[in-house]
C-alpha cells in the first residue's frame, strides 16, 4: 500500500494504530524478518477457515506488491516448496493443503515470459504425486 495514492492519508492512519495499539514499529521494509514470520505462521497454520483465508489474502497482496519475480524466489521456492515436498519434518496435512492452494493465485499473474516457471512447478506436483502413488 505505500506505492499507491492515499488521498485519505489511510497509510499514516494504519501505522499509528499499528504502533499505538501492537508496539508494531513501521520503519523499514524488513523483508528477511516479514517472511521470517510468514514461514512460521504457516507451519502454525490450524484449521480454521478464517485464518486461512486470511493468510490466503495476505500472501497475494504481498506477491502482487512485489512481483512476480520476488513471488517466484522468495515465497514460492524459499516457503511453500520445501513444505510441499516435505523436506521440513512435522508438517501436517493441513498446512500442505494450504500451500498447494496458494500455488495456484500466486502463479496466475505471471507475465508470459516467467509461464516456464508455472510448467517446471506443475511437473514438479506431478512428480511428486506419482512418487506417492508408489
Amino acid at each position: 500500500y505505500y506505492k499507491c495514492e492515499d488521498k485519505f492519508n489511510r497509510v499514516q492512519d494504519i501505522r499509528h494504530i499499528l504502533h499505538h495499539k501492537y508496539y508494531f514499529n513501521i520503519t523499514d521494509w524488513n523483508e528477511t524478518r516479514i517472511l521470517e514470520m510468514f514461514k512460521h505462521a504457516i507451519h502454525e497454520l490450524r484449521d480454521n477457515p478464517v485464518e486461512r483465508k486470511m493468510m490466503r489474502l495476505a500472501l497475494i497482496i504481498l506477491a502482487k506488491r512485489q512481483g512476480p519475480q520476488w513471488c517466484q524466489n522468495k515465497l514460492i521456492k524459499n516457503i511453500l516448496l520445501p513444505v510441499i515436498d516435505g523436506s521440513q519434518a512435522d508438517v501436517s496435512d493441513i498446512v500442505k493443503a494450504f500451500c498447494v492452494s496458494m500455488l495456484g493465485p500466486l502463479l496466475k499473474p505471471y507475465p508470459m515470459d516467467m509461464k516456464v516457471h508455472c510448467e517446471i512447478i506443475l511437473n514438479q506436483l506431478l512428480d511428486m504425486l506419482d512418487h506417492n502413488r508408489k
